[in-house]
């Protein structure tokens, strides 16, 4: 080993820590780590990863875990809405191994760092932006004195006061890094609930990042929320997005991909170069992808469901041309309503999200949302409020109205209102949306045409979706967060 260091843990928490009956959701691939664990063994080091969210761990469970494995480095990502477990976590862990050399990296230490150093409590540094090659050299300087972490482009760190180093250069030709650690998720049972597959398969699923960036500059969306950073829309070759596939197929036993791309079809001659290359080797993964719905052509799609794909996803937002405008969507419900159509004409199953409780959002646009779901008709709908994540610019907006704008949660937490909807109307509004909607009529046709294959051979999965979809939807006092310990 490398500086005599003998073990690295990487630990992601969960958005839905400590709460007792969450709103389901996806567990994907945590990408960040999987590449910077590639970088860090090509250099020699040992590193080992606890997964918060596709084990649904409590503070108490992953303190644990920490104690156990004693890394000489513990490196933790989270977003705003773990903000203050993450914080406990730290603290717990300085005090039961005082040399352990933490990091910090992920949405809320990129855009929050004084959570994490200020004057009462500092850990050893929060990386901002695009975290794999700064973790790489950060730790490679380990224990590092500040001039030594001064030269570490990408970091906040403490001394004396928050210092910030110089901003890390995007890499361009990410072809060139070597394959992610997709093994550090083998034992862990990732899992797409967000989707639908009318096929007669068991899922075992598995996720692939095959572009990184988004230009797009909609006012609602944090750039450190989503898997990759930057507006720079940066791609792995066709060829090596196959690769990943056919490794995944291979080694990891997964039939089923979902592509975690911010919009996989932004560059659509690059989107269509994929799926000859995934004709080409007879590809026999199924996969579904997110996009926009004005990234897309009769020809891609048909491209996409002749390599594979089964199921899409679309970001509605909203039902009312006014809330796309002022969220700067740059997207029109005709260019929904088209994509929705086309994906089905090709048998493509479709599911998609919108928001509830935009800035000034009326009730009679909230109802002209939910109207425009209905017409659509997708298999599945997610909803979820407003939220004020740093680093988006309807944050501003929250900071004027309310004092404390701490925890988050868009599926979890009641909403802070900066609607014009009245707040006994707004909140609870997802849950009777929900109820009307999945206790259809209409929806339980499109669940027999399209879900029952998928139903009959993963009754188990299932069953338990419905079973927590149920509870989310039924048990009032979900939104108060109680400790697993």
């Amino acid at each position: 080993m490398k500086d005599a260091l003998k073990e690295i843990l990487f630990v992601r928490l969960s958005p839905n820590m400590c709460i007792p009956h969450p709103h389901p959701q996806d567990a994907a691939y945590a990408f960040d780590v999987a590449q910077a664990a590639a970088f860090l063994n090509r250099e020699l080091f040992e590193v080992k990863f606890v997964d918060g969210v596709v084990e649904n761990l409590g503070v108490d469970d992953i303190v644990d875990r920490i104690i156990t494995f004693t890394p000489d480095i513990l490196a933790l990502t989270t977003t705003s809405s773990a903000e203050q477990y993450a914080m406990t976590i730290f603290k717990r862990a300085k005090e039961l191994l005082p040399d352990l050399y933490i990091i910090a990296f992920g949405q809320h230490a990129h855009y929050c760092p004084d959570t994490f150093l200020n004057q009462s409590f500092q850990i050893d540094a929060c990386v901002y932006g695009e975290p794999e090659e700064t973790l790489v050299e950060l730790i490679k300087n380990v224990p590092g004195t500040p001039d030594k972490k001064k030269l570490t482009k990408g970091i906040h760190f403490w001394n004396n006061r928050l210092v910030k180093t110089a901003e890390r250069e995007l890499t361009i030709d990410i072809d060139q890094w070597p394959m992610p650690r997709y093994e550090i998720f083998k034992n862990h049972d990732y899992r797409i609930i967000s989707a639908n597959f009318p096929v007669f398969r068991n899922i075992k699923a598995g996720w692939v990042l095959a572009s990184r960036g988004c230009p797009y500059q909609c006012t609602i969306c944090s750039p450190a929320i989503r898997r990759s950073f930057g507006t720079s829309l940066r791609k792995f070759s066709p060829q090596r997005v196959a690769d990943t596939f056919e490794f995944l197929e291979y080694e990891l036993k997964v039939n089923t991909i979902y592509i975690g791309d911010d919009t996989f079809s932004l560059d659509m001659e690059w989107a269509e170069q994929v799926c000859d290359e995934l004709i080409r080797r007879k590809n026999k993964v199924q996969w579904l992808m997110s996009t926009r719905a004005d990234r897309l052509s009769s020809m891609l799609i048909e491209k996409m469901k002749a390599s594979g794909m089964r199921s899409a996803a679309i970001g509605v937002e909203a039902g009312s041309e006014r809330v796309l405008n002022d969220i700067n969507k740059k997207i029109t419900l005709e260019q929904i309503e088209w994509a929705v159509a086309e994906f089905e004409k090709n048998g493509i199953s479709v599911n998609v999200s919108a928001i509830v409780g935009h800035v000034d959002e009326t009730m009679e646009e909230l109802n002209e949302t939910f109207s425009f779901l209905k017409k659509l008709n997708p298999i599945f709908v997610q909803l979820h409020y407003l939220s004020p994540y740093p680093g988006t610019k309807v944050a501003d907006v929250f900071k004027k109205k309310f004092k404390n704008t701490k925890y988050i949660s868009h599926y979890n937490t009641e909403p802070m209102n900066v609607s014009k909807i009245p707040e006994d109307i707004l909140f609870g509004s997802i849950k009777r949306y929900y109820i009307s909607y999945y206790m259809s009529w209409r929806f339980v046709k499109k669940y027999i045409s399209q879900r029952m294959p998928y139903t009959l051979t993963n009754p188990i999965k299932e069953f338990k979706l419905i079973k927590d979809s149920l509870a989310y939807f039924l048990i009032k006092d979900k939104t108060e967060a109680t400790s697993k310990s």
